[in-house]
């Protein structure tokens, strides 16, 4: 990227195919196969400096919520935003550059499974 446009605020919206495991810990997320075909892998690994996971970072500033996730689902995902039949999936993400504090995020699963095959994404 241009070095001139780094230090420009940037959020972005994801409708991406994996992780495969959205793992609380970021070590143990798992992949689809070998090839990372869409890029979230390097997004979602923080294996830049543009862009954070809006959620991560919102979860590591409230400990508390982020605990209630793991107790339910130990294994991930961290938020249900797509299910096939019964396995449910975080396929939906905003990416955020440092400018940007989260005050709030949900997904909207239930609100939003007869609408589409997506859950809204809510943040403010």
């Amino acid at each position: 990227m241009d070095e001139r446009k780094k230090g420009i605020p940037k959020l972005g919206c994801l409708k991406y195919t994996g992780p495969k495991v959205d793992h609380p810990d970021l070590s143990q997320i798992e992949f689809w196969g070998e090839i990372d075909s869409e890029g979230g892998s390097e997004l979602l690994q923080y294996n830049n400096h543009l862009f954070q996971d809006a959620y991560r970072d919102f979860l590591d500033q409230r400990l508390e919520i982020k605990q209630e996730i793991i107790e339910k689902r130990p294994q991930g995902p961290l938020a249900i935003t797509y299910k096939i039949p019964s396995n449910p999936y975080r396929y939906d993400y905003i990416f955020k550059s440092p400018h940007f504090h989260v005050n709030f995020m949900d997904h909207l699963w239930e609100e939003s499974k007869n609408l589409s095959s997506h859950a809204l994404v809510y943040v403010t």
